[in-house]
């Protein structure tokens, strides 16, 4: 563990067990590592309650992409909206509370039937759409173990953040806070699509997909940061590691 990733560790188990009244100041050194604002808090406060974060080797980044997720799904962030534009029915926090964009993931790449009716995942398993070796302790579909087994790559798993969180390709590009950023999410994405065939047998088995991918790819890091309108910006951070593939 490098010392800036204990550093990040000591940051949220500092705050972990306190509330933000109690706690302002290291908070807000939290917050500023995740470049949030306080809106985030109270998920982050439940996504720290849940502990999942500390067996992550990146826990800043988990807790950071986790609140975003929360936020979103919350209606309390906006990274769809564009200025002067409505904003259509499908992307109001109503619907992502009535339409899981997990199940329309899963059955945009299963194909699945009737992809607007959300389905439980015992169903799924039922219908031999998911394997049980995908999901966690929770009952949840552990997306983690499914990019390890699809082989992807860590801008694929941006990518699959991303269509997580709901967005589109269009609309997480047009997300992205610089040029450079687009082009980066561009390429990954183009590489997803290609390679979105082993997440699906991925769910399908729950076994690791024997498919032969060579070289190596930069490490990336998945940031926000919020406007002065407060919507959300996309923008990514190079890390020093590269992620070589190993040939199956």
């Amino acid at each position: 563990m490098s010392e800036q990733q204990k550093r990040e560790l000591e940051l949220l188990k500092a705050v972990a067990d306190e509330p933000y009244e109690n706690a302002k100041v290291k908070w807000n050194r939290l917050l500023k590592a995740l470049h949030l604002s306080r809106t985030y808090v109270p998920g982050i406060k439940e996504i720290l309650t849940h502990g999942k974060w500390r067996n992550q080797p990146g826990p800043v980044a988990y807790v950071r992409k986790a609140a975003v997720h929360w936020a979103v799904r919350h209606g309390l962030a906006d990274i769809r909206r564009k200025p002067g534009k409505e904003v259509p029915t499908a992307w109001t926090s109503s619907e992502h509370d009535s339409f899981d964009e997990e199940h329309r993931l899963i059955s945009e790449l299963c194909e699945v039937e009737d992809q607007r009716k959300p389905q439980r995942l015992v169903h799924l398993l039922s219908q031999e759409v998911l394997d049980r070796e995908v999901l966690s302790e929770a009952e949840a579909v552990d997306w983690e173990k499914v990019a390890t087994l699809a082989i992807l790559d860590p801008g694929e798993r941006i990518v699959l953040d991303l269509k997580l969180i709901g967005l589109s390709w269009r609309e997480a590009i047009a997300a992205c806070l610089a040029a450079e950023d687009r082009k980066i999410l561009n390429t990954a994405w183009r590489r997803f699509d290609r390679h979105k065939g082993s997440v699906k047998q991925a769910l399908l088995t729950g076994r690791p997909q024997h498919i032969l991918r060579k070289g190596s790819v930069p490490g990336l890091e998945l940031m926000f940061t919020e406007g002065e309108d407060g919507r959300l910006k996309i923008f990514f951070k190079r890390v020093r590691s590269r992620y070589r593939f190993s040939c199956m």
